[in-house]
């Protein structure tokens, strides 16, 4: 019995009973195996042929987005493994998709245009040519230290709020993609968790929360059941009406187009009624 390399239909070897069969070069076989393997194996190649579009699927309202089938056209061992391996890092990226419990896949190259598009379109980040950690840390130390000193916060608030060096971590920006927008837009996220700044947001949060709770809660929709509870008042009023019309709208890139300067002295209008 004889081993033929010769490569078949199921890509396995194959086991021939003919000592007489014809066997090829062992090294002009082996290039054109490796040619054949380098051919199946391209990652753009591998990704593109089993990319489909959700608009083949029976889904109403949902917009073209391209996911990975692999159900009916799945990757063999062997792709599998050259897609597990680090070089692929070079040119393809993999996101959590934005509001669901998927994963993306796109090349390096049209991600950083998608987040360079968004840039330019908001204008509202920098690039910054130095580390801002110390500089950062220790202006929010100075001031905890300056309230402290001036009696203005009690000491177990100051110790809530004083960042511990040794955790902190400088904030940072990443992107998510929007699958369920035309274009597959990316949504920046901000990485505060664990920025020098966190533990006074918190503190205050937890003061401010209870009191815009309060004071906004009959204007307040806060999920679904609520919205629900309102619409059934509204409807015991004799307002809701067949003519009636339900509108929502949706702000593109909200938390980045408020001023700074401007939401502060809302804030401090609020407080001012309020607080």
């Amino acid at each position: 019995m004889t081993w033929n390399p010769r490569k078949t239909d199921n890509d396995d070897v194959r086991l021939s009973d003919s000592a007489n069969e014809e066997v090829k070069n062992p090294g002009e076989e082996d290039q054109e195996t490796r040619e054949q393997l380098y051919q199946d194996l391209d990652a753009e190649i591998i990704l593109q042929n089993r990319q489909r579009s959700s608009s083949t699927k029976n889904v109403i309202g949902v917009s073209s987005e391209p996911y990975l089938d692999l159900i009916f056209n799945p990757f063999n061992k062997r792709q599998w493994n050259y897609l597990s391996l680090d070089h692929l890092l070079d040119y393809l990226i993999i996101r959590v998709t934005d509001k669901g419990n998927n994963f993306y896949i796109d090349s390096v190259g049209e991600f950083e245009q998608k987040a360079g598009k968004f840039f330019s379109d908001t204008n509202a980040f920098i690039e910054l040519s130095y580390n801002p950690f110390n500089e950062i840390l220790n202006k929010v130390i100075q001031l905890l230290n300056t309230l402290r000193g001036k009696d203005l916060i009690r000491k177990w608030q100051y110790e809530q709020m004083m960042p511990d060096r040794t955790k902190c971590e400088l904030a940072h920006l990443y992107f998510n993609p929007k699958t369920h927008k035309d274009g597959i837009p990316v949504r920046p996220i901000e990485s505060t968790i664990h920025a020098a700044n966190t533990k006074i947001s918190k503190f205050l949060d937890k003061i401010l929360r209870l009191i815009f709770d309060d004071k906004c809660k009959n204007t307040t929709i806060i999920d679904g059941a609520s919205l629900i509870i309102e619409l059934s008042k509204y409807n015991n009023k004799g307002l809701l009406k067949p003519a009636t019309l339900l509108c929502t709208f949706d702000i593109r890139n909200l938390y980045i187009m408020l001023p700074q300067e401007q939401a502060l002295n809302s804030l401090m209008k609020f407080l001012s009624a309020y607080g």
